[in-house]
């Protein structure tokens, strides 16, 4: 093992709704996002993480990037 590596003894990983879906419009997707936050908020709430907790978000577009960081920003993680 390298010095100054990290162990991770638990991961978990979550799957959040996406604002808007491949090809849906930019009408109902007002909708849509509106839930992912939502389901966002309910995370970072059971979640609450702290500075001295290692929490690190992972995404795949701005279909689930955009709640989450606006939520993370929120919450200021």
């Amino acid at each position: 093992m390298q010095s100054g590596a990290l162990k991770v003894k638990a991961a978990q990983f979550m799957q959040i709704y996406r604002s808007r879906e491949v090809g849906q419009s930019y009408l109902t997707s007002v909708v849509t996002t509106l839930i992912a936050l939502v389901h966002a908020m309910r995370l970072m709430l059971r979640i609450r993480p702290t500075s001295s907790l290692f929490f690190q978000i992972l995404c795949n577009g701005p279909g689930t990037c955009v709640p989450l960081c606006l939520i993370a920003f929120f919450f200021k993680v």
